[in-house]
């Protein structure tokens, strides 16, 4: 068997993209490192959600979320400068 989400109205990309912060991010089925912070980044800059709604929706300190976003942004710096895949593991 595999679970599965079965919704009566179409999601936005916002919608999607909090429900997968709350599977991935803040949930049992975490995502890497990597994964985590890029997905908090998108909620963060793409969707305009402020440190206080990500601090209280993901459960993490306003602490964790900054660094999340810092080391984000590091990284995509880095892999921008040497895209090599191997070197996402390296996050």
């Amino acid at each position: 068997m595999m679970p599965a989400m079965i919704f009566d109205i179409e999601l936005t990309e916002e919608a999607l993209a909090v429900l997968l912060a709350d599977m991935h991010v803040s949930g049992k089925i975490r995502w890497d490192a990597y994964e985590q912070a890029k997905h908090v980044s998108d909620l963060f800059n793409a969707y305009g959600k402020t440190y206080e709604w990500l601090s209280n929706h993901l459960r993490l300190s306003k602490g964790k979320i900054r660094e999340l976003l810092e080391a984000y942004h590091a990284a995509a710096e880095y892999l921008g400068l040497y895209p090599a895949p191997v070197n996402v593991k390296k996050f």
